[in-house]
């Protein structure tokens, strides 16, 4: 969603993003939290200029004067450089444009994120996820290749980022790997699945898979030799409700035995047996707006959860507040 702004003085201040007000606590407990508030902050001025340089913190694209958010972000697990390099709706490697309009997303940049007090996401059977608190690593993940295909890193940190479109992948040549996830607290595990890539090639051929017990040890589920079946599918493995502090994968071969193993998601469900330590966010951040004038100011992102969805419910969720160089303020509302 973008959220243009018409009648712009000269925001030479700040601006900020504030979740909603504590003026109650249903607004704090039920519309508390925006993923990827901003992606782009975009200042369009009156130059005719195309040149595309940094200057007091913005980088130029023709009129426009766009903000990097880079310096503010606390969630990695949405990285729209590893997704929207690949639309024709790009300019160049780090700037994109919504609607006609450019922002500026260098690599790494991932996403702002600002929640109310009371906010908790709301994550059903899922213990392991990211967003649940869970800790994915690997012993080996293919680096980010900055040459001519530019293709993204295969980090762990995919492995549980609840997006199936990113991915964990072993480093070129290697044909094993070994996956773990910590949970934030102990959970009766009911079931193990993972997500596998449409490349056949990538396919894990012969695999453990199992369970971290609250000791440390290991406790193997299942052992598969000679995995023949399609990717581009879910592999589910019952767990019985054990008591468990992780899970873990163990790929000893792919399915060509040349290939280094892809895994896009790697999750278990159940229940924790204690309170899971979640991530926290800010309640607001401030961006410097450089001190430029202009006609216009857009908002890129205000995307967000934990507040009423049913049609026709309207919902105050979070503000914008500007704060222009005269010392006006302007206020404007996210509206769910």
């Amino acid at each position: 969603m973008e959220a243009p702004v018409r009648r712009i003085l000269r925001p030479e201040n700040i601006s900020k993003f504030r979740g909603p007000r504590p003026l109650s606590t249903r607004r704090e407990s039920c519309a508390c939290i925006l993923v990827g508030i901003i992606l782009g902050l975009l200042f369009a001025g009156h130059g005719t200029g195309h040149a595309q340089q940094a200057e007091n913190g913005l980088l130029r694209i023709g009129g426009f004067r766009c903000a990097n958010v880079k310096p503010l972000h606390n969630d990695s697990s949405l990285d729209l450089y590893e997704l929207g390099k690949w639309s024709n709706e790009s300019l160049r490697m780090d700037v994109w444009k919504r609607k006609g309009v450019p922002f500026w997303y260098p690599q790494g940049t991932g996403v702002v994120r600002v929640a109310g007090a009371a906010w908790r996401p709301d994550l059903g059977d899922d213990v392991s996820s990211n967003e649940a608190g869970g800790k994915a690593s690997a012993d080996t993940e293919r680096p980010a290749d900055t040459g001519f295909n530019d293709s993204p890193a295969g980090s762990a940190d995919h492995l549980n980022d609840g997006d199936n479109n990113t991915y964990w992948q072993a480093v070129e040549g290697k044909t094993a790997g070994r996956l773990s996830i910590v949970f934030s607290a102990l959970a009766r595990v009911n079931k193990i699945r993972f997500l596998l890539d449409d490349f056949p090639g990538s396919v894990p051929r012969d695999y453990s898979v199992g369970l971290i017990l609250p000791d440390g040890s290991k406790r193997e589920l299942v052992s598969v030799r000679d995995d023949l079946k399609p990717g581009d599918a879910w592999r589910e493995f019952a767990a019985a409700g054990v008591e468990a502090k992780g899970i873990y994968l163990e790929i000893r071969s792919t399915r060509d035995g040349k290939d280094s193993p892809i895994i896009h998601e790697f999750e278990a469900r159940g229940e924790f047996v204690s309170r899971p330590i979640l991530p926290t966010y800010p309640l607001q951040v401030t961006l410097p707006m450089g001190g430029y004038s202009g006609d216009e100011l857009h908002f890129i992102g205000n995307v967000g959860s934990g507040f009423p969805n049913t049609p026709g419910t309207e919902t105050a969720v979070g503000e914008y507040v500007v704060h222009y160089a005269n010392g006006e303020l302007e206020v404007i509302p996210l509206i769910a």
